[in-house]
């Protein structure tokens, strides 16, 4: 199954799988394109949102879905993607509290497993960059800087997912964990 999202709105276009999601439509002047995504990734979005409120904590979601990864990263990610292109890509934040912490979730499609394989591996080291948080596209969070932050993630055939949960004022390792278990895609 896919999910088909243009600004902002996901509705199903039937079955698909995640090595043949692309561009739904061509898109079309002053609105944002269409992109088909894997319903894995907005399930993963929906499921962390469910088990950390289940947990007791307030969450505020926000997500956003692209083609172009490359201009929506930086570091030594930003330079794979320049030569390896997306097919897809969807960023997912949540603030949980009043601005405590943020969880910054991606899922992005590559055109094949290996090219996913290479990206995670990437993605994984250290100090090699990330797709841009989309919470850092917010004034207010603009200068949080997830170097350093609690990370994990995963591949699912040719998409990878990425979680990092960063706290905005000081909170006990624990909770970071807590939040970080549960916010695996």
């Amino acid at each position: 199954m896919s999910v088909v999202v243009g600004a902002g709105a996901f509705a199903s276009s039937g079955p698909s799988t995640p090595a043949r999601a692309k561009p739904a439509n061509p898109p079309s002047r002053g609105r944002s394109p269409k992109v088909t995504v894997p319903a894995d990734a907005q399930a993963g979005f929906k499921q962390a949102e469910a088990r950390l409120s289940a947990r007791g904590f307030t969450t505020r979601p926000e997500t956003k879905l692209d083609t172009d990864c490359a201009a929506k990263s930086y570091g030594r990610v930003h330079d794979f993607f320049v030569a390896n292109p997306c097919k897809w890509l969807a960023r997912a934040y949540l603030q949980i509290g009043d601005s405590e912490v943020l969880v910054a979730i991606s899922w992005v499609g590559m055109p094949t497993e290996e090219m996913a394989a290479a990206y995670k591996r990437l993605v994984d080291t250290p100090g090699a960059g990330n797709v841009t948080e989309l919470s850092r596209e917010k004034k207010l969070y603009r200068k949080i800087d997830y170097a350093g932050s609690a990370h994990s993630s995963g591949i699912d055939g040719t998409a990878v997912w990425n979680v990092q949960v960063k706290p905005v004022f000081p909170r006990p390792n624990t909770l970071v964990a807590t939040i970080l278990t549960d916010s695996r895609q």
